[in-house]
């Protein structure tokens, strides 16, 4: 697709996107992202998106178990609202009662100014790097870097998340 820097593009077009199979793309004032990342200041992913998909389904199913018999429930890829602007996150988490409590979304999403909006909203931001195989964990506008074989404490649900099988994908 050919971008157009002097264009604000709309939810209009964010549903053209989708109908023709573009995916993982979000608006936000206007401008296109894909998977967290400005399409005007994209550099070439290293990953393929099957590569990145199963880094994202690991993380999915470890929330998935530690959030098991708990009132929080993990989504991939779930639209919510931030502000006026409807985003999707790769990682979602809510309590039973729909309420955001943390997002996670792989890299170079910092690049735009979600941490402020998240941190406003006492929502936790974590932005995975398959590169480096860490995370940086934003809770209250405080970071922390955790590595690869690190346990991540998951702030608002008391559970441990673990990052040792998480980077591993089948050969």
């Amino acid at each position: 697709m050919i971008w157009d820097k002097n264009k604000k593009y709309t939810y209009a077009d964010y549903l053209e996107w989708n109908h023709v199979g573009y995916r993982g793309m979000e608006i936000l004032d206007g401008v296109p992202y894909q998977y967290g990342i400005n399409v005007f200041e994209q550099e070439p992913i290293r990953f393929s998106p099957e590569v990145l998909q199963k880094i994202l389904g690991n993380f999915f199913d470890q929330f998935r178990k530690c959030l098991k018999d708990t009132p929080y429930r993990v989504f991939l890829s779930r639209s919510i609202m931030l502000g006026d602007a409807e985003i999707i996150p790769n990682i979602v988490i809510m309590k039973d009662n729909d309420d955001v409590i943390m997002v996670a979304e792989l890299a170079a999403s910092e690049k735009h100014d979600r941490l402020q909006q998240y941190d406003e909203r006492k929502i936790d931001y974590w932005v995975l790097y398959p590169d480096s195989q860490c995370i940086s964990v934003y809770s209250l506008n405080r970071g922390k870097v955790y590595g690869n074989g690190d346990e991540i404490p998951v702030a608002a649900t008391g559970c441990i998340f673990h990052m040792k099988d998480v980077w591993e994908l089948p050969q």
